[in-house]
């Protein structure tokens, strides 16, 4: 056996071989680099692992991450190889490895990333306020650049509370399905969720919950035409544009956005998705846009655009049907949701019909430089798309994110296209092997005469009975600013009782609450709160940050003599 990482002969690693690292009985620390200097074959990886006895099957965590320099290597952090979920929220009971990295690098980092695999590995901590990260994509979670990312796969990880960006796959491409970012959790990155380039696959990740403040120029999903397929995902409160498609090849062809839910629930604003290009001379291609479910998101659903001095994007074969884009609530917007804003294109190149456009506000639509005030405006100067309807779909309950469809929806359900003439050699499917003949939760379509729009396609026997909204009363509780039940509101405070609100809701009356002030005592402070406002937010890391890689007692919450990112992460947690 080697007895740490710098010791062990990768000279007599040989393709098929697997490393067992000790996690001890009940969990081993690492403070040194794995460097993974030898892989394997296709078809006959080098695997690292957990060890599988019980006196060497302890989580193991890395402090300071992993270099891949070899090709073909596996990286698996599995508890259990037979563990299934039928939630992604549960992959993370199964993550055995964890792996850090305060030192202004990604965790795990490969220059040579051809057949490597990262499977149900926990990462967090990646990177530093003031390192590379504030360049998209040079710090992540989990990087790989190289020449050649065939054969590569990022899976079952738990992406969280990383200074830079969550998972980053670069490298060329002239195909479809060449590496997959899949069933994976990301939350709580201070830059973008994912960057990728061409011959991505990226499907059914959750993405959610941006950091601030902002590092660099942080957006959901940045991804580099061509050959992308982005679908059955779930991204939500992502900053910038969730899904942002930039053009730099002359040729961007094959761009495939599907069966995707995006939805935002903050006030300002955002966008969902949004192909750009800085590039003179592109053309754009071969792209579908399909059964999306778009909700709230308050300045663009879906817009093509070009940087100032750029030469307009010419078009052509581009295909947006069967989405929803609902917003509830933006009385105040008065531009273009659905914005084609480049010029060359005939009405044969793009074609937009049987979505929704619905809700509140503007719901115009740009075309040929000409803006339409409503989805049926446009369907009346464009006969040959004249699916189009601002009818608002009915859901379960779309302001608690359950977008399912109720069964007396009418707008949606049997209202859409047929996209199965997509499942071609020529999109990198076949009809046996298709996604996009089913909806995000893997229900055949259709289900009845047509196929439904959205991500959702109701069938006979869903639960689709909207919850019952019982009035809840406020009441306080006897510790200062706390409620038994119900929201709490501030208010402010006389000479002598503290004062505050706990609010009733569906119809619930609320309360007032009041504390003598004598008679209070003050509260335990909370970790991270460094400016004692009673929250840990982006004004305490910006107070952390003057402290970087120094010893301050105040900041090193983990009193490791450093303040770094597992600081870091202690105050988020």
């Amino acid at each position: 056996a080697w007895h740490n990482f710098s010791s062990i002969n990768w000279y007599a690693i040989k393709p098929g071989d697997s490393i067992y690292i000790s996690g001890g009985t009940s969990g081993q620390i690492y403070t040194e680099t794995l460097y993974v200097m030898k892989g394997g074959i296709e078809g006959n990886q080098v695997t690292i692992k957990v060890g599988n006895d019980s006196s060497h099957h302890g989580k193991i965590t890395l402090k300071n991450g992993i270099m891949f320099r070899a090709p073909w290597v596996t990286l698996n952090g599995a508890k259990d190889s037979s563990f299934s979920f039928s939630n992604l929220e549960n992959i993370v009971a199964n993550q055995n490895i964890e792996v850090q990295n305060p030192n202004d690098n990604s965790c795990i980092y490969s220059s040579a990333p051809e057949g490597t695999r990262i499977l149900w590995i926990d990462l967090n901590g990646c990177g530093s306020p003031t390192g590379p990260q504030t360049l998209e994509g040079n710090t992540a979670g989990v990087l790989f650049r190289g020449p050649s990312i065939r054969g590569s796969e990022i899976a079952y990880n738990y992406a969280h509370d990383i200074l830079g960006t969550g998972l980053a796959v670069s490298a060329p491409a002239d195909t479809y399905g060449l590496s997959a970012i899949h069933h994976n959790i990301i939350e709580r990155t201070h830059n973008d969720f994912i960057i990728g380039s061409g011959g991505l696959d990226i499907y059914n990740n959750i993405a959610r919950n941006w950091v601030r403040p902002g590092i660099g120029h942080p957006d959901g999903f940045q991804i580099w035409a061509p050959y992308i397929r982005i679908y059955n995902n779930i991204i939500h409160d992502t900053p910038g544009t969730l899904v942002y498609i930039q053009l730099q090849s002359a040729a961007s062809k094959g761009v495939q956005i599907f069966n995707n839910i995006m939805y935002w629930t903050e006030t300002e604003e955002n966008s969902a998705i949004t192909f750009s290009t800085i590039a003179n001379g592109v053309t754009l291609s071969d792209v579908v846009i399909a059964n999306n479910l778009v909700y709230n998101l308050n300045k663009g659903q879906l817009s093509l655009n070009v940087q100032q001095n750029i030469t307009p994007i010419s078009v052509r074969n581009f295909v947006t049907k069967n989405n929803i884009f609902y917003v509830p609530t933006n009385p105040n917007n008065s531009g273009n949701f659905i914005d084609f804003r480049v010029f060359d294109y005939s009405v044969n190149d793009i074609i937009y019909d049987y979505n929704i456009l619905a809700g509140t506000g503007s719901l115009g639509i740009g075309y040929k430089g000409i803006s339409y005030a409503s989805p049926e405006a446009f369907n009346a100067a464009f006969p040959q798309y004249n699916h189009n309807s601002s009818l608002k779909p009915l859901m379960v309950n779309p302001a608690s994110f359950d977008f399912r469809l109720l069964s007396s929806d009418t707008a949606t359900r049997n209202s859409g296209a047929d996209l199965s003439s997509y499942c071609t050699a020529a999109y990198g499917w076949s009809q046996s092997n298709c996604p996009l003949t089913k909806d995000i939760d893997g229900i055949s379509r259709p289900q009845g005469s047509a196929w439904d729009i959205g991500a959702y396609e109701y069938y006979s026997g869903q639960t689709v009975t909207p919850p019952v909204s019982t009035p809840i009363n406020g009441s306080c509780s006897a510790t200062l600013n706390q409620c038994l039940t119900g929201a709490f509101s501030d208010v402010a405070d006389t000479s002598t009782n503290y004062l505050w609100s706990c609010l009733g809701s569906n119809g619930g009356t609320t309360a007032s609450c009041s504390l003598p002030i004598t008679s209070v005592t003050p509260p335990t402070p909370t970790t991270g709160d460094f400016n004692n406002d009673g929250l840990v937010n982006s004004i305490d890391l910006s107070l952390m940050i003057t402290a970087w890689n120094t010893n301050n007692t105040i900041y090193d919450l983990n009193r490791d003599g450093r303040v770094n990112s597992l600081d870091y992460v202690n105050m988020v947690r």
